[in-house]
């Protein structure tokens, strides 16, 4: 659907551009629609890298490799017969298949990201094999020799930051020594210099920052100083106060930690603003990840994808040498990214719940419809999920899983929270309203609302009382009856029955009781392709049929409905019982 078939649509998404991003797409568009868009040469010499950061990097490698940062899915990304990116596999006959064109794009990408031979670098750490050495340099030369400049998605300005990053991570191990590799390599720094992606913002240009900086360490000359100070500037800008990454995915506040320890290590002297800024990423995921050591899956964010969060932990912790200490008990509030957590002491469960704006107003390429959504755990069981991330371009879920019927909040007359459309646009917006956090009583309180349904406005109080039970409170008001439906999505292991007017979720070593009120019917459901609802997409390429669970409502212009969760379910209160302390409860 074209510019001019919507053109309120492209109007409420491009208002937020700013001037000089807007300008840069131009420009980049202009350049490559004429032609104008070059590369530099190849130098003529072969650039000697700098021995000490080679030596650095390779420090650092040591740290990943013996804490296993690098997930499993791209450690076996590549096998004798088959390549395997997202969860699609590729037949491989000798070479890798570099142009397959049926593949998406971000398949693609990754595999011009050469992460697996990163990964393979780590694992010569651990086992030395001359033979691995061997494959990954053949397969760097087949491909230099198969991509010149500009070809197709590898000389994409964020492929081509990964590539630099993770061909100095094996360099550092492998030592190829070959001019080939060591001419391209400059070459292409060189072309990051100059299509640093002004244009798209966000988590690439901190991507190009660490290339660059990365880079620069080994080469030396301008893109040590450039790659600083952008790396310097946006993270200044892109890191809230409570260590978190702008964009509000934790799978991305994951990548941006782990590009910022790679230019840490490579680095002989040691910025104190990165320093400064690594310790504030560290400390937000630490407390934003569940108690099975990985993350929520909020906005974009899939697992066995991005760097083992644990791990990532540990070496950040000995590369800037502070210790770790778990604070998964505990109650705690991510103010500035807008993510409150409730952590009981006495039953293990854990509570994340998103109660902040969707991203920064300029970037919302990875925001879903999840404000007042939650993930609930009981320990390592995963309870209450989020529906995750199935793709982007191409993924026949992608819509779903960015909807506000994917997550565990509040769905009114089949409206959305954010105007989701394409693969990464967002136009309309919701924003928060009277947030408040604090103790009352005997419990903790969140309460949250937001106009994305405007002109009908959704508030959620969350109440954790006694450190051993929740009451989720929400109130709609609007100028006419409307219908709500309030959704709880569960992890496929999770088996709910209808019990004594809720449900009981079983799980293979946990129990939890769910007690609504004020509802004029509960149902449960079973995941159905159209209209999509109830998938599970914890992984990229992966769409797991869960039960969900839906309180519907509907009333005259404001009304007020919920649930009690219990995870100890002979703590269990009626629903009567559960309707007489929510009434009870208004902060």
């Amino acid at each position: 659907m074209g510019i001019f078939q919507q053109p309120g649509r492209y109007w409420r998404t491009l208002r937020h551009l700013a001037p000089n991003r807007a300008a840069w797409r131009l420009r980049y568009t202009l350049q490559d629609r004429l032609g104008l868009r070059t590369a530099p040469k190849l130098p003529a010499q072969k650039p000697n890298f700098d021995s000490d950061a080679l030596q650095r990097l390779r420090a650092h490698m040591a740290l990943r490799a013996q804490h296993g940062a690098t997930p499993p899915a791209v450690r076996e990304a590549i096998t004798a017969d088959r390549v395997r990116f997202l969860n699609q596999a590729a037949p491989r006959a000798g070479g890798l298949p570099w142009n397959r064109l049926d593949m998406p794009r971000l398949w693609r990408y990754h595999l011009h990201y050469f992460e697996y031979v990163r990964a393979a670098a780590e694992q010569h750490l651990e086992h030395p094999n001359a033979e691995a050495k061997a494959e990954a340099l053949a397969w760097i030369l087949d491909w230099i020799a198969r991509h010149p400049p500009l070809a197709d998605v590898a000389w994409d300005a964020f492929t081509v930051s990964a590539r630099l990053i993770n061909f100095a991570l094996a360099e550092s191990v492998f030592a190829f020594d070959s001019d080939v590799f060591a001419k391209r390599y400059a070459q292409e720094a060189a072309y990051l210099l100059h299509n640093i992606e002004y244009d798209i913002q966000g988590n690439h240009l901190l991507k190009n920052a660490a290339a660059l900086t990365v880079a620069g360490a080994l080469l030396g000359g301008e893109p040590l100083p450039r790659g600083l100070g952008l790396l310097e500037r946006e993270l200044n800008r892109q890191i809230l106060e409570d260590g978190g990454h702008i964009e509000r995915s934790p799978l991305y506040h994951a990548y941006v930690l782990e590009d910022c320890l790679a230019a840490y290590a490579a680095l002989a002297q040691k910025p104190s603003f990165l320093h400064a800024s690594i310790l504030k990423q560290t400390h937000f995921l630490d407390r934003i990840c569940h108690a099975d050591g990985d993350i929520p899956l909020f906005g974009d964010s899939a697992l066995n994808l991005g760097p083992c969060p644990r791990a990532l932990l540990q070496v950040a912790s000995e590369s800037l040498d502070f210790p770790t200490a778990s604070i998964l008990g505990r109650i705690d509030a991510l103010e500035d990214s807008g993510f409150y957590i409730f952590a009981s002491a006495k039953t293990s469960a854990r509570m994340i719940l998103k109660a902040g704006a969707p991203g920064p107003a300029y970037q919302l390429g990875h925001a879903h419809c999840d404000m007042g959504g939650y993930e609930l755990t009981l320990g390592t069981q995963r309870v209450i999920v989020d529906s995750g991330t199935h793709g982007y371009a191409g993924s026949p879920h992608r819509a779903y899983c960015r909807s506000t019927r994917a997550h565990n909040t509040v769905c009114v007359e089949g409206r959305e929270q954010l105007e989701c459309w394409g693969a990464f646009r967002v136009g309309r917006r919701y924003k928060p309203q009277a947030v408040f956090w604090g103790e009352i009583g005997r419990r903790q309180v969140l309460t949250a609302g937001h106009n994305g349904f405007h002109p009908i406005r959704h508030d959620r109080a969350v109440h954790f009382i006694d450190d051993a039970f929740w009451i989720i409170v929400d109130t709609l008001s609007g100028p006419a009856p409307f219908t709500a439906e309030s959704l709880i999505h569960l992890h496929p292991e999770i088996q709910p029955a209808e019990q004594s007017g809720g449900w009981t979720l079983q799980g293979a070593a946990s129990e939890i009781r769910i007690v609504p009120f004020a509802a004029a019917k509960m149902e449960t459901f079973t995941s159905t392709e159209e209209p999509p609802r109830a998938w599970y997409c914890p992984e990229f390429g992966q769409a797991h049929p869960a039960p969900l669970l839906a309180l519907h409502s509907r009333h005259a212009s404001r009304f007020s409905f919920g649930y009690a969760i219990f995870p100890a379910p002979s703590s269990a209160l009626s629903p009567a019982e559960v309707e007489a302390c929510a009434a009870g409860l208004e902060p």
